[in-house]
């Protein structure tokens, strides 16, 4: 069994642990979580492939010895750093974590990953509870720190639109449109991060034409394929596992008994 040890000036946060621990168990997305309180100023986590500590917005100076594994700012006071500046600290401190960071138009989180900072945007930061009680959650049930910093961004999010509609309870997040994104080459967001790529901008996707996406079915029988063609279906493919003659079917699928439409496509 995992667990998640909290110290007492944190025990508001199980308000938001506590009911997102419960679809985690149900759907199996990690081992069974215990949660404690300590003593300490640390919270410490304990999986079956580690053990880490962490501590929000961090002073050594008032904390002695204390080295938490994970050093989490999420409150900003003005005046404070540039973003390149942080970046440059986060590069170089794999202990270091940014969550929250202000921007005029959205916000940034920052960590470290092998002598780098990665980052990822978004255009609001959520609520700041639920933001750690999900970090803390990820982090509890052995997700990557990458992962568990981008579910928590996702959560608080979805956590504060959910408030703001009063829609009731929330749990994990499942809405794309709330998730951060992130931050990489040719990102209008690069500059302000302290980067300047040098590289031709890549041309987005074409558009997408849904009445035209069509379906796409993979069977496993002549027979449905000429049922699938029948119904209009302009593209399948055959998957048979099993050794066959593929002449012999294609010959046989292609011809559909002389009902199937002209301009379909099959693929073996």
């Amino acid at each position: 069994m995992n667990t998640l040890s909290l110290p007492q000036h944190l025990m508001p946060l199980l308000m938001h642990i506590e009911p997102l621990l419960v679809p985690a168990q149900l759907y199996q997305l990690g081992d069974e979580v215990n949660v404690t309180i300590n003593n300490e100023q640390l919270i410490k986590i304990k999986t079956a492939t580690k053990e880490c500590s962490l501590a929000f917005n961090f002073i050594a100076a008032e904390n002695g010895d204390l080295q938490p594994t994970y050093q989490v700012r999420d409150q900003w006071l003005a005046p404070f750093d540039e973003l390149e500046v942080l970046r440059d600290k986060v590069a170089t401190d794999s202990s270091l974590i940014l969550c929250g960071y202000p921007t005029t138009d959205g916000c940034f989180d920052l960590w470290h990953h092998q002598g780098q900072a990665r980052a990822t945007y978004c255009h609001h930061s959520g609520a700041s509870e639920a933001q750690r009680a999900m970090l803390l959650v990820a982090l509890a049930l052995d997700y990557p720190i990458d992962d568990a910093l981008v579910l928590a961004r996702a959560h608080a999010r979805s956590y504060q639109d959910h408030n703001c509609r009063a829609q009731g309870e929330l749990v994990w997040p499942t809405t794309a449109k709330v998730f951060p994104r992130a931050v990489v080459s040719h990102d209008s967001e690069l500059e302000q991060f302290g980067c300047h790529s040098n590289d031709n901008a890549l041309a987005p996707f074409a558009s997408l034409d849904r009445t035209k996406l069509g379906l796409y079915p993979v069977v496993d029988s002549v027979n449905w394929v000429e049922r699938v063609l029948q119904l209009g279906v302009t593209t399948t493919q055959l998957r048979i596992k099993t050794a066959i003659n593929l002449g012999r079917t294609t010959n046989s699928a292609s011809g559909c008994g002389g009902s199937c439409v002209p301009s379909s496509s099959l693929y073996q």
